[in-house]
């Protein structure tokens, strides 16, 4: 609300295009410094002026580009020492010519002790200034154009690069009618430094309407306050890679069908955003994921306030620290979730973001804006729920919450297969200390383990043959089979017995190649009783070697039996029957319901992103 109070008052003021005035004086850089040094006035002011360079005096303000590319130049400098000004600076509709056709000049290496003020200035480069007071950079009536300026020199620009700025900017500048080519303000901080010296509520501003070109770039915003940039109807903003350390910052832009481009990347935003911006997908480019403590509506936020403070007078209002960390606190925590107004606010805001990401085919931020509005949904919800419960709200509230665990509100199909397999995971380790249909032999298998082993060392035989012992009845039913092919051979078409001989032989290859490998491996040649005792050592270390791994063996095929059931009763549900009993069977019906919602939200969300 601040900044469109700002701006209708200043609007109110400028009722007509004001005439352009191009009876500039001219002086040299040299000339301009001596006349600011001379002044015996306790204030420099100089108006209606350009500062041309002259390549027989001014060749300390000289300075090459050393390397030009599209984030960063260096330059190097004819003047190393630094010029300190002690009085304050005003200057109005005065311009500094930076580029000859031989070289550049500028204003570098100044520290300026005392106020400066920059009113209507079309072109000049600041390079590594400083100014002690918050510099004011306003512009307040048609005073010219560039193109006025051409005679003078290419590269017109207002630009400060590697410059400190001790106590903030206050930028200002308004012009009327973008389609005028003519209408040339462009202006650029870059590789600078802004602090808060004084501590005051509003750090730094920089409000453009309708002009050519904003660009603030790898800057860096030192000390709490708040941040203020606003753009509406410019052709250019250009707001990449600078880090805001301690600030609130409100951005506000309204791009029209003149507008170029928008461009607010790569930033680092470690405090709140308050946004008052009208997004196009064709003509800005925002960065959701440079928002570190997220975003806020702005004018619900300023009404926020309004409800806490009664300030009547503008003045006194812009004083008041309005952004300190409780206020914000308060806002984020409680307010938007409980004021409608402020609640559909906010979604109104996070909405705007939505389609403007979605419209960019940027799905990513797109789904990380979509996990904002339900976060924030969720919490209204528990606020309704709270001061009215019902099962409605309470369904809702505790759907939500599911999936945000679940799949991160639909956005994140992957979650969901890590969620399910931790509860088939959880089911399987239930099932392990339960018999099933599916694992006949359960807990005698190790049992059965022990037993082989033991009957191994008490008897002569070699261990595959106490394997075939203990295959015997399986191994019988397959000689009989044999048998009765060999009486059959006469009886029955010889197809029977072609097909029935491989048939066997493919029955007990099983158990062959198992005796066959055992009988390799056969280390005892006796009983155990009867073994040396120095033969005892290795062949002691062999066998416990062998019966870990069997028994390893088994636990493995028990624990894949009790995997192997979770999935298929978390998946299908047993297939219609449920091979256990007992209390597990009743965990196997919940295991199964869970699967099945679990499943239907996993599928509706994989669908989703992949229609996106």
């Amino acid at each position: 609300m601040k900044y469109r109070l700002v701006l209708f008052t200043l609007l109110l003021g400028y009722t007509a295009v004001f005439a352009q005035n191009r009876e500039w004086k001219e002086y040299s850089y040299a000339e301009f410094f001596e006349r600011m040094m001379a002044e015996q006035d306790t204030a420099f002011t100089l108006s209606n002026a350009v500062i041309v360079p002259d390549s027989n005096t001014d060749s300390l303000y000289e300075y090459r580009l050393l390397e030009y590319n599209w984030d960063e130049s260096t330059y190097e400098y004819n003047r190393k020492d630094t010029i300190h000004v002690y009085k304050p600076v005003y200057l109005d509709n005065v311009h500094f010519i930076n580029r000859s056709d031989d070289f550049y000049s500028g204003l570098s290496h100044v520290y300026f002790h005392e106020k400066v003020q920059l009113k209507n200035m079309l072109t000049a480069r600041f390079l590594e200034c400083t100014f002690e007071q918050k510099l004011e950079v306003l512009y307040n009536k048609n005073c010219g154009t560039t193109n006025d300026l051409r005679e003078y020199g290419n590269g017109l620009q207002l630009q400060f690069n590697e410059s400190v700025f001790n106590d903030g900017v206050e930028m200002s500048a308004i012009n009327f009618d973008l389609k005028l080519e003519d209408l040339d303000v462009q202006l650029t901080f870059n590789d600078s430094h802004f602090y808060n010296q004084s501590a005051s509520a509003d750090h730094s501003s920089f409000m453009g309407r309708r002009v050519v070109y904003l660009g603030i770039e790898n800057c860096t915003f030192h000390d709490p306050g708040n941040v203020s940039i606003y753009a509406d109807e410019c052709m250019v903003l250009w707001l990449r890679k600078n880090i805001f350390e301690e600030q609130v910052v409100g951005l506000g832009f309204t791009p029209k069908k003149e507008t170029f481009a928008y461009d607010i990347t790569e930033n680092v935003f470690n405090k709140i955003v308050l946004s008052d911006m009208q997004l196009d997908p064709e003509l800005i480019v925002f960065d959701w994921e440079q928002l570190k403590a997220g975003i806020a509506d702005g004018f619900a936020y300023e009404f926020f306030y309004g409800t806490q403070n009664s300030v009547v007078d503008f003045e006194a209002y812009r004083q008041l620290n309005r952004f300190t960390d409780s206020l914000v606190y308060i806002y984020l925590s409680d307010y938007r979730i409980k004021d409608k107004r402020a609640y559909r606010a906010e979604l109104k805001m996070l909405g705007g973001f939505y389609n403007h990401y979605k419209s960019a085919h940027d799905t990513e931020s797109a789904n990380a804006v979509f996990v904002t509005m339900k976060d924030l949904e969720t919490q209204h919800l528990q606020y309704l729920y709270a001061e009215n419960p019902s099962f409605d709200t309470f369904f809702t509230l505790q759907i939500n919450q599911f999936l945000k665990v679940f799949s991160l509100y639909g956005t994140r199909p992957s979650r969901a297969i890590i969620v399910s397999l931790y509860v088939i995971a959880f089911f399987a380790l239930i099932y392990l200390f339960f018999p099933n249909s599916w694992d006949k032999r359960g807990k005698n298998r190790i049992i059965d383990r022990y037993s082989f082993f033991i009957k191994y060392m008490n008897q002569k035989a070699g261990i595959h043959e106490v394997y075939l012992e203990e295959r015997r009845e399986e191994i019988m039913q397959y000689d009989a089979f044999r048998s009765l092919l060999e009486r059959s051979g006469e009886t029955v078409p010889r197809f029977f017995t072609f097909i029935g001989l491989p048939l066997y032989k493919w029955a007990v290859s099983a158990n062959n190649m198992t005796a066959a490998v055992l009988r390799r491996f056969d280390i005892m040649n006796g009983t155990w009783k009867e073994l040396p005792a120095k033969k005892r050592v290795w062949k002691s270390v062999g066998l416990t070697g062998a019966f870990l791994i069997a028994v390893a063996y088994d636990i493995f095929i028990k624990m894949l039996n009790a995997l192997m059931l979770s999935i298929n009763t978390f998946t299908t549900l047993g297939f219609g029957e449920i091979p256990i009993k007992g209390l597990p069977r009743y965990l196997a019906i919940v295991q199964g319901f869970i699967g099945w919602f679990m499943l239907t939200i996993f599928s509706v969300s994989l669908i989703s992103q992949l229609l996106n």
